[in-house]
């Protein structure tokens, strides 16, 4: 069994974000969304604009500097082929602006970080089949895994990114840490309060959901 301090996440610990890169609207809003994040000092990738999908890519198969605690992706997802889903981070399908799966890399995933993958239909699946994206990260040992079941407007998934991590990132002066699974669902609770909007239903949380960006003795603390 595993016990409380075994789910903490040092608040330390890289925290990587995956942002969109292409043209538009949705550029504009991932150049928003970065400024919305900077409060929390996350690793922003890609760190240029030379060799950005190799950046990437790089850093999926294997995660560092160490220890990596949470990789958050902010970028669209193309399911609808009926292929192998496919991370698209520039405006166009060509290969120099999409991950596809073999992209991504197969070996464990060392530190067990949180995986939250903010793009339309990350959770999605017929009956039959689970979402291969869900699968692969989970297969790779992640902790925890966030996604989308349909399509999700660009400006809300922002949104709903934001209040999440201002909830799983609660100091302790202000009641924290909070579980990444109580993070969800109070954001989902936010965006029903404040908007009457029920948004945060698209989202879906698997695995371990006590999962907390906080040191060992706050987490123990809690019992």
């Amino acid at each position: 069994m595993t016990c409380e301090t075994d789910r903490s996440l040092a608040p330390e610990a890289r925290r990587a974000h995956l942002l969109y890169w292409g043209g538009g609207e949705t550029e504009e809003e991932a150049r928003r969304h970065r400024s919305e994040l900077d409060s929390w000092s996350p690793y922003f990738l890609p760190t240029g604009i030379a060799r950005r999908k190799e950046e990437l890519s790089t850093f999926l198969h294997s995660p560092g500097p160490p220890p990596v605690s949470l990789i958050y992706f902010f970028c669209q997802c193309r399911t609808d082929t009926g292929a192998a889903p496919v991370l698209r981070f520039g405006s166009t399908n060509r290969a120099e602006d999409v991950l596809e799966l073999m992209d991504m890399g197969k070996a464990d995933l060392v530190d067990q970080p949180l995986v939250f993958i903010n793009a339309c239909a990350t959770s999605a699946a017929n009956p039959h089949f689970t979402n291969q994206l869900q699968s692969l990260f989970l297969r790779r040992g992640c902790r925890a895994y966030i996604g989308s079941e349909c399509k999700v407007p660009t400006g809300f998934a922002a949104r709903f990114a934001t209040a999440f991590f201002h909830f799983l990132y609660l100091p302790a002066s202000s009641g924290g840490p909070m579980a990444a699974g109580e993070a969800l669902a109070q954001a989902r609770k936010f965006f029903w309060d404040e908007y009457r909007s029920l948004g945060g239903l698209y989202y879906s949380y698997v695995n371990d959901d006590r999962v907390y960006v906080a040191r060992p003795e706050e987490v123990a603390a809690l019992r």
